[in-house]
């Protein structure tokens, strides 16, 4: 998962994620719900080019350094990728 932020867009990616509410201290586990009063922090337009495409039922979300592939309708989290991102 580092190769976008040393690619040609990863200054454009730590920015667009440091002008985002950041969503950090909370413990999350695959199959449980995903914190009602916590933010949910979109993923960057230009991160999302470097990951599957996904059904419109799943999302990604970012919570510190993990990315997290989140259940919309549901509020689930189905899967968790811990310290996917590269410290700031």
């Amino acid at each position: 998962m580092a190769m976008p932020f040393a690619g040609p867009d990863g200054k454009q990616i730590r920015a667009s994620l440091r002008s985002a509410e950041p969503v950090r201290g909370i413990r999350l586990q695959v199959n449980a719900t995903y914190p009602e009063k916590a933010p949910l922090q979109s993923t960057p337009p230009t991160l999302l080019l470097d990951l599957p495409t996904l059904p419109s039922e799943l999302e990604y979300r970012i919570v510190g350094r993990d990315l997290v592939l989140r259940d919309v309708a549901a509020n689930l989290i189905v899967d968790l990728l811990p310290n996917a991102l590269p410290p700031s």
